[in-house]
């Protein structure tokens, strides 16, 4: 579910969340009830989504079933903050569509976040990046978990809205935009389990959102999710390096992973992967995209001609170089325009911009090193 970047997409779900979140007058001359579930309200959503809106939204509204209720004795502002409280999922995603419009919070607002006082003790010896297959079919689109072990779903009430990475015992890597207004007790965490070969959920016990998160533009789109508890990086699960700090990676390709659309915009049910060319920024602004879009924190990966794209991927996914017998994470999937359409490439978090933020951020965390 990438975030979208083109103007006449915004103004549209602007419009269709200001209506969803003052109780719905008409679409289209048919009067909307005032205790419609609010299900049905994003129903609608995902018919004007046809009109221009991402294949992202309308995935996201496919797996999201609401029970909220608008009640008819409350006010419009009333309505809104009733929405929030009882669904912070509708929360976060009426804040992501209209860019911090129709609501009295402020478009700044924070997941809980505390830094933890003491760090853990000495950490043990582990390898990152490397792949548990070797081998894999050249040029295929499916990809096995074992290829990308660190991969993470993150699930609200059991449904799957975006991804991850493990990047230490303790902590995922994911996009801000991915944790905004939400809990730590209202997301788990699954990942891949290799002792029991499946996807085990784990419980998370903190969230730390970039402060400096710009919900208008995505700039400084990173965050880390604390598990309550950690896991064996040293024999069992496998975390993914951390990227080279000052390199630039352009020029190279890049692997976005994730359990993303399919071309038929049905939901994989299987991990996907697609190979991306790395792109200088300069090359970025020089594309479909406003160039003062493009800040220093991200880097744009993708065919000028279109057609593989990060919607095959999740927000908050990886965006890795290397090979099976390491992989390192250098991008996180932010934002974009509709889905491998031409001229418009992916747009990720550059996650090298950030090592010293993630080290502050997650001190407790045992980090493992490249292999020798």
């Amino acid at each position: 579910m990438r975030i979208l970047a083109g103007e006449v997409t915004v103004i549209v779900c602007k419009l269709v969340v200001l209506w969803s979140l003052h109780g719905g007058e008409t679409v289209g001359g048919a009067a909307t009830s005032e205790s419609e579930p609010v299900h049905r309200v994003l129903e609608r959503l995902e018919k004007l989504n046809r009109i221009g809106t991402s294949a992202y939204h309308d995935d996201f509204i496919n797996r999201i079933n609401y029970d909220v209720y608008v009640t008819p004795v409350m006010s419009p502002q009333q309505r809104a903050e009733t929405l929030r409280s009882k669904n912070p999922l509708l929360s976060w995603l009426a804040n992501v569509l209209t860019f911090g419009g129709a609501t009295t919070q402020t478009q700044t607002t924070r997941p809980e976040v505390a830094l933890d006082e003491e760090p853990e003790k000495a950490c043990p010896k582990c390898t990152c990046g490397v792949s548990l297959v070797t081998s894999r079919i050249v040029g295929g689109v499916k990809a096995d978990i074992l290829e990308f072990p660190w991969m993470v779903m993150l699930l609200y009430k059991g449904t799957f809205y975006c991804g991850g990475s493990l990047v230490s015992n303790r902590y995922v890597l994911t996009a801000s935009h991915c944790v905004l207004n939400f809990k730590p007790s209202q997301i788990t965490v699954k990942i891949y389990d290799p002792a029991n070969s499946r996807m085990v959920s784990r419980t998370v016990e903190k969230l730390y959102g970039n402060d400096r998160f710009n919900l208008d533009t995505f700039n400084n789109d990173i965050a880390l999710v604390r598990l309550l508890q950690p896991v064996n990086v040293v024999d069992q699960y496998v975390t993914v390096c951390l990227p080279t700090p000052g390199k630039n990676f352009a020029g190279m390709d890049g692997t976005v992973a994730g359990w993303g659309k399919l071309s038929n915009g049905t939901l994989s049910q299987t991990l996907q992967q697609v190979k991306v060319p790395i792109m200088t920024n300069q090359q970025c602004k020089k594309s479909a995209y406003r160039a003062t879009r493009i800040t220093d924190n991200m880097m744009c990966a993708g065919y000028s001609e279109g057609g593989r794209d990060a919607c095959q991927g999740d927000s908050g996914g990886p965006l890795l170089v290397g090979d099976p017998t390491l992989r390192e994470i250098v991008g996180i999937v932010s934002w974009g325009e509709g889905c491998a359409k031409p001229n418009y490439p992916g747009v990720y978090t550059r996650v090298n911009r950030y090592l010293q933020w993630i080290k502050t951020h997650a001190k407790d965390g045992c980090f493992c090193d490249p292999p020798e």
